[in-house]
């Protein structure tokens, strides 16, 4: 996708400059690199901000969630080889019919993902797994008051995803859906991926969760 249109206008004018550049001019080169690349990052925030305030409304039909979670994996299958990720799939055979916006779930999904990879820098193995679950007893969103999100008796869908990474701060386990909020270093991450993810879990009625292993 283009950037927006005033930041494609710099990005096009820092291009047009460095073509002209003479090769000694190395200090110019830089600053010309150090511009196009801060235009990049300010593009991704708005991408992020447009994304976590701009739809409302989502396009649904019904979806199998496997082969959504196989486009998203498929998305991302460079990013898995470049980061030496090997991804094990245990996708259940049958679950419950899931009426979705195919689209706005793969975003999900790699967003996920992809903070999955970068958990893991030295490489390692993403799982994900899927799996049909009754829900027998009250807990976190489950029970009978009209605020909760499932009933005890329903029958739901549940994708889990595992990577072998070292974990997140317990003080920050509270924090990462919140905007801005993000453990990357400067210049790496908008801290609006996650946000994002919520958002758009939050509008399909699901439930999205974060936990360490012991």
């Amino acid at each position: 996708m283009a950037p927006r249109p005033s930041l494609a206008i710099i990005r096009m004018g820092v291009s047009y400059l460095t073509e002209r550049l003479a090769t000694d001019q190395q200090d110019i080169a830089t600053a010309l690199l150090d511009i196009d690349d801060a235009v990049t990052r300010a593009d991704q925030v708005i991408r992020g901000l447009l994304d976590f305030s701009v739809f409302k409304t989502l396009e649904v039909s019904p979806q199998d969630l496997n082969s959504i979670i196989e486009r998203s994996l498929l998305l991302i299958k460079h990013e898995m080889a470049k980061s030496h990720i090997t991804p094990v799939t245990r996708l259940a055979g049958e679950l419950p019919p899931l009426t979705l916006d195919r689209n706005k779930m793969e975003q999900v999904f790699v967003n996920v993902f992809m903070n999955a990879i970068h958990a893991m820098p030295e490489g390692g193995t993403l799982t994900v797994t899927t799996y049909a679950k009754q829900l027998t007893e009250r807990g976190q969103f489950v029970g009978q008051r009209s605020t909760d999100r499932f009933a005890v008796g329903e029958t739901v869908a549940v994708a889990d995803v595992e990577d072998t990474g070292p974990g997140i701060p317990e003080e920050q386990l509270t924090k990462i859906f919140d905007p801005f909020f993000t453990t990357k270093p400067l210049g790496q991450g908008t801290g609006l991926g996650l946000a994002v993810t919520k958002s758009i879990i939050d509008m399909h009625g699901g439930v999205i969760m974060v936990r360490n292993r012991p």
